[in-house]
């Protein structure tokens, strides 16, 4: 299902990755300042109730139980609203990154389908602009079944996902109050230890749960699309796949799977999943060689596809 990379026909590695990766990062910084706004206003939000609740009360080791129950309480509801306007940011990331994969690939094969129209002799009768434009109208169509496709993985819903991240959260800012409370710090002490959980700021914790799912999803929506074009487009041979600069090799640990996978060309029909979560590694299309390209052309073989998608 895979084979050794050859010699890139397209473009070179920093060609790719200004043309792809750096697409996707667009969409992943958009996203991150969505978050990090609601992360501030959260934190905010917490640390006033933490102090609101604390001026009615007294915090000391007679009542420990009940303040945590108390306390939590207004946190885990604080947290069930931050995360409720997370998922549709999240959901705006998948599309718009489905997108941005959507112009990377019509920016990657529109000079090659270009040139092979302009150096084909013989043209029988296929209209340039109207082939481009079939090419780019069937690619924008492929957005939403590759969200669909990425969100009927059987152990895959995004609601739980987020669900699931929330509890998490949960439980790491429970120990935060707990903590607070057990060593006799004072309300404000504890209400401070609550925002600065949750600020995005602050690394882990709450915002490193929530930047984490967000970025997992919306990479996988810029990835699944990418294979989706490829799996429609009869010229391209494979997916090549190309390594994050963040992943480091080193000879005295086990290579992570994408390192195995990096130069590799999988087969369009068996590109592998991303591997871990927050994963920036990306696929590009390894279209066939321009001679065959501009023979099939010619000899009419991928007129039923831009019928198709025209």
């Amino acid at each position: 299902m895979t084979r050794p990379t050859p010699q890139h026909r397209n473009d070179d590695e920093d060609e790719l990755r200004i043309r792809w990766l750096l697409r996707y990062l667009r969409v992943q910084t958009k996203f991150d300042t969505r978050v990090k706004t609601i992360l501030i206003a959260s934190a905010q939000e917490a640390f006033d109730r933490v102090d609101d609740l604390a001026s009615n009360s007294t915090f000391s080791a007679k009542v420990r139980s009940a303040q945590i129950r108390m306390v939590m309480k207004e946190l885990s509801h604080i947290l069930q609203e931050l995360f409720g306007e997370i998922l549709p940011v999240i959901r705006d990331g998948q599309r718009a990154s489905a997108q941005e994969a959507v112009e990377a690939f019509a920016e990657q094969d529109d000079d090659y389908l270009r040139k092979a129209f302009r150096e084909t002799s013989v043209r029988s009768g296929i209209d340039l602009d109207r082939f481009i434009a079939g090419q780019k109208k069937s690619a924008s169509l492929h957005v939403v079944s590759a969200i669909r496709n990425v969100e009927q993985r059987k152990d895959y819903d995004l609601s739980t996902q987020v669900y699931r991240t929330r509890r998490l959260a949960d439980t790491w800012v429970r120990r935060q109050v707990t903590s607070g409370i057990l060593r006799g710090d004072g309300a404000k002490e504890i209400a401070k230890s609550v925002r600065s959980s949750i600020r995005p700021a602050t690394p882990g914790g709450v915002s490193y749960a929530a930047m984490r799912l967000g970025r997992t999803e919306i990479n996988n929506s810029f990835h699944a699309t990418s294979v989706a074009l490829s799996q429609d487009r009869p010229w391209v041979e494979g997916m090549v796949w190309h390594l994050s600069k963040v992943h480091e090799y080193d000879d005295q640990r086990v290579p992570e799977i994408c390192e195995t996978y990096a130069g590799q060309v999988f087969e369009v029909n068996h590109v592998p999943a991303k591997p871990h979560p927050q994963c920036r590694c990306f696929v590009t299309p390894q279209l066939e060689p321009f001679d065959v390209f501009a023979r099939s052309l010619t000899a009419g073989r991928y007129r039923d596809w831009m019928d198709n998608a025209a």
